[in-house]
């Protein structure tokens, strides 16, 4: 297990900002993403606002779209905040992911976030639909995150292998306070993809078989904790 949390800290760390592409850029006619084994395109996103307080980002010219090899990370203020009230924040993003014919198909999606909550019913949360399109459109898998009391990582087992895929994100924030000020967040969320079988937050071939749920847990605090070391430190 020791092995399994240290290769999901550098595949965290192995993401560089300088190779983020907004998010708006990629909506445009012909927008995509390779990274030589997945190719990311066909992009889609709505934002929906409600209550009385701060709704972020504004438009998807606030969400940075990252792919290295089989990683992709959304990165943007994604914020729900209300002084007294209630205010809430959803996103959907969606995207086609293809697998390069050389490299296996696909099996299992990890889901990874860094959701933070202040007031007493304040939450943030990512589900992660996955779509398999063969032999028609169907739900092949899903996973979701949770904050406060959820875990900070889930799998997605697919019912079987694909090379592609119809990926949708729901991005759901609450901010709100009984008696003051209420807000959710969220910085990053990551995707890493990885053949049947294989525990999709490895690197390397040491940790091959899909870890125990409560393993989950663990690999999600240590990689919110880097995550929060390095802004600390570039800051």
């Amino acid at each position: 297990m020791r092995t399994l949390v240290l290769a999901s800290l550098l595949a965290l760390a192995s993401l560089s900002p300088a190779s983020a592409t907004l998010l708006s850029t990629l909506l445009l006619p012909g927008g995509s993403l390779s990274s030589g084994l997945l190719t990311i395109d066909n992009f889609e996103f709505t934002r929906t606002c409600g209550g009385i307080g701060v709704c972020a980002p504004l438009d998807a010219s606030g969400i940075d779209v990252t792919l290295v090899n089989n990683q992709i990370r959304f990165a943007g203020g994604f914020t729900a905040l209300s002084n007294g009230g209630f205010a809430s924040a959803d996103f959907v993003i969606a995207y086609d992911l293809s697998v390069n014919p050389l490299f296996p198909a696909l099996g299992a999606v990890g889901l990874l976030f860094n959701g933070a909550v202040v007031g007493d019913q304040s939450f943030a949360q990512v589900v992660e639909t996955v779509l398999g399109t063969v032999p028609f459109l169907h739900v092949a898998g899903q996973a979701q995150v949770d904050a406060p009391g959820g875990p900070l990582a889930d799998i997605a087992i697919l019912d079987g292998p694909y090379r592609d895929l119809r990926i949708i994100k729901d991005i759901f924030l609450v901010g709100s306070d009984t008696e003051g000020l209420g807000y959710a967040t969220i910085s990053l969320i990551d995707q890493f993809y990885a053949a049947p079988g294989v525990d999709p937050f490895c690197v390397g071939t040491e940790c091959d078989v899909v870890p125990e749920p409560a393993t989950y847990a663990l690999m999600g605090a240590g990689l919110i904790g880097l995550y929060a070391a390095k802004r600390k430190v570039v800051g």
